[in-house]
């Protein structure tokens, strides 16, 4: 059985201003003294998946993966 990775599904405002939200937070939240490297490491990532998810979001597109998300949003 093969999986449909990409799909078209329409967005909202709120869905982008939402995403945003989470990478403001995630960036802020790397910026904390004492952090573990590979916590601001995930943190960073994180906020970088939901910029990637915000630019395929703003295309139409819905991806069922979040490398293939980062994948998709490097092309």
């Amino acid at each position: 059985m093969k999986r449909k990775r990409v799909r078209h599904q329409a967005t909202s405002a709120d869905e982008i201003r939402a995403l945003f939200r989470v990478v403001e937070r995630d960036l802020e939240q790397a910026k904390v003294p004492g952090l573990y490297p590979d916590g601001r490491y995930a943190l960073l990532y994180n906020a970088a998946l939901q910029l990637a998810t915000i630019v395929l979001r703003l295309k139409g597109l819905q991806l069922g993966h979040p490398v293939t998300t980062v994948r998709r949003s490097m092309l």
